[in-house]
């Protein structure tokens, strides 16, 4: 501190007299940085025995440096206990002492924020230095700024600087947390099955940008695999953990759904064939089921036929087509299809097929084949009128002599034929009778004979009868036809076995055949 000089007057009676002055310097050196004024530093220039002096305030701090003076009371009394004071101005001030510096450091915690960074000042972990004198000291700290890689415990230094460059300092300690949660984002997904039936996730499926400010440690979902019975729709949480621990959770909708086509199991194209006995166009058919089995349950599927017949029906000749529908329980649909071909295989029948015939004609005349489709009756299991031919052909000649084997065919529209033949004979009248118009319009048969003769009659005369006779000219029997009809049946059941003539009388013509009777 510097010097300070003060005049005291004014003491009371019998005590006058003017204080020398008195050096502070000598006396203001007090360890804290204080100064104290002695007593015994003023000089009584006059005294009258011993004296004691005493101040109001003997002691100065930094505080009173440059502010105004303090009056201070100095009060002396001697032996004789007369007294007397006064009051000196003492202006403090710094001199050329040493700076007196004292920095103090607090320990503080400070936060990342979202973007993971944090900053401080030097006031926030100043606890109170100062310089003496100085109002507004110089503070300053090394480290300001903090990132995620200051996670934990930082050693800060901070600086403390005189006006005349004298400095010091202290070191505290911050601690950098990160108490920011992740932010975390959820998306929906659609999963499918596999054929084992089974799907499986991962956190990074359901993550939509989840983000935290010091980093992502880690990612995980409550439910990672599913199966059939979690088809629809499943909440799965994800939970997501930074690098300093904390962690946020989201919830997402994760619908499973099952679209492979189910495993179908049924028959290919059939073809089958009408039975060589059949007597409709149509085949019972019989196939193994149709059945289907998916991924889950095979009890998941539904299957309908839509159209055909099904198995073990009558199906008709030609194709039918079989179409079944097999739905799943999740909606999804299949249609499975083959074709039923039913083929006519079998023959169309001829009955009343002619046995073997002789014809007799006129000695020198030949016989000409007639059109034997009247003789017989034509049947099919598929075609109402079977295509008839015969060969040799209607009008074709067999001379007197002469046999020929003739055969009658029957053809339905899938070219399927059947024939029966039988034996026309021809030979010569020997009974002299006259040229008939009759001629080939009459054909008999079966002949030979067994039961019943046919008579049958192309032409458009009256019949009137039929007569047989034996080879001793003996009439045996005579039939009354009385018909224009084309065929007439007379029983012949009765005649004894052997051959026979048949003559059968128009209105207006006969006609001699030969029959035989078996």
């Amino acid at each position: 501190f510097g010097a300070a000089t003060t005049t005291f007057t004014n003491f009371s009676p019998g005590f006058t007299g003017q204080f020398n002055s008195f050096n502070w310097e000598e006396i203001l050196q007090n360890s804290d940085g204080s100064a104290t004024i002695q007593g015994e530093s003023i000089t009584l220039l006059q005294s009258c025995g011993d004296t004691t002096i005493s101040l109001s305030q003997d002691t100065f701090t930094c505080a009173d440096v440059g502010s105004s003076p303090i009056p201070v009371t100095v009060t002396v009394t001697d032996s004789l206990g007369n007294s007397d004071s006064c009051i000196t101005n003492v202006t403090v001030e710094l001199g050329d002492a040493p700076s007196i510096i004292e920095p103090s450091c607090q320990n503080i915690t400070v936060e990342l924020d979202e973007n993971g960074t944090a900053s401080i000042t030097a006031a926030q972990i100043d606890s109170g230095s100062f310089i003496c004198g100085e109002d507004t000291p110089d503070i300053s700290i090394d480290i300001m700024s903090f990132t995620c890689e200051n996670i934990g415990d930082n050693s800060v230094t901070l600086m403390l600087t005189a006006n005349n460059g004298e400095s010091a300092n202290c070191v505290a300690t911050v601690t950098v947390v990160d108490n920011t949660m992740p932010s975390v984002n959820c998306q929906n997904i659609t999963v499918q099955l596999d054929e084992n039936g089974t799907a499986s996730i991962e956190a990074q499926d359901i993550d939509n940008n989840s983000f935290d400010n010091c980093g992502i440690e880690s990612r995980t979902i409550d439910i990672t695999t599913f199966n059939c019975g979690d088809i629809g729709d499943n909440i799965v949480e994800l939970s997501i953990t930074d690098n300093n621990g904390n962690t946020s959770t989201c919830s997402a909708i994760v619908t499973v759904e099952s679209n492979i086509p189910a495993e179908i199991d049924g028959p290919d194209n059939i073809t089958q064939s009408t039975g060589s006995n059949a007597v409709s166009c149509e085949t019972i058919v019989t196939y193994s089921p149709v059945t289907a089995i998916t991924n889950c349950d095979e009890t998941d599927v539904t299957i309908i036929q839509t159209s055909g017949l099904g198995s073990g029906q009558s199906f008709p000749v030609g194709t039918t087509t079989e179409t079944y529908e097999i739905t799943e329980s999740n909606g999804n649909v299949t249609i499975y299809s083959f074709d039923v071909t039913v083929n006519d295989e079998t023959d169309p029948v001829i009955t009343n097929c002619p046995e073997d015939i002789l014809e007799i004609v006129n000695a020198g005349e030949s016989f000409e084949i007639p059109d034997y489709s009247a003789a017989v009756t034509l049947t099919d299991n598929c075609t109402e009128n079977p295509v008839y031919s015969q060969t040799p052909n209607a009008g074709e000649l067999i001379q007197s002599g002469e046999n020929i084997t003739v055969t009658l065919f029957a053809t339905d529209e899938s070219g399927n034929v059947t024939s029966c033949s039988f034996i026309v004979t021809v030979e010569e009248e020997t009974l002299g009778l006259d040229d008939t118009t009759l001629g080939n319009e009459i054909l008999l048969y079966p002949n030979p004979s067994v039961n019943e003769l046919t008579i049958s009659y192309t032409g458009d005369q009256k019949l009137i009868s039929a007569s047989i006779i034996d080879l001793n000219g003996k009439l045996v029997r005579v039939y009354q036809l009385n018909s224009i009809q084309q065929n007439n049946t007379i029983n012949v059941s009765n005649l004894a076995t052997g051959m026979y003539i048949l003559q059968i009388s128009s209105e207006t013509d006969s006609l001699i055949k030969k029959l035989i009777k078996k």
